[in-house]
């Protein structure tokens, strides 16, 4: 099964920080954030990837 969702459908979705496999929902135009507030004041890497982060969803 194939996701359908293009990088237009799809979350603005990160990792923040050096943590690499959570993956947080981004809100925001001008300097992304994770939803659900992680890492505040760390650095957010943007990604096309799914969210796995329980808070995000």
């Amino acid at each position: 099964m194939t996701d359908p969702r293009t990088s237009e459908t799809a979350p603005r979705c990160g990792t923040v920080g050096d943590d690499v496999l959570r993956v947080h929902e981004l809100i925001g135009t001008d300097n992304p954030r994770p939803k659900c507030g992680a890492g505040h004041g760390e650095p957010v890497d943007e990604w096309l990837r799914a969210v796995n982060c329980p808070d995000c969803r």
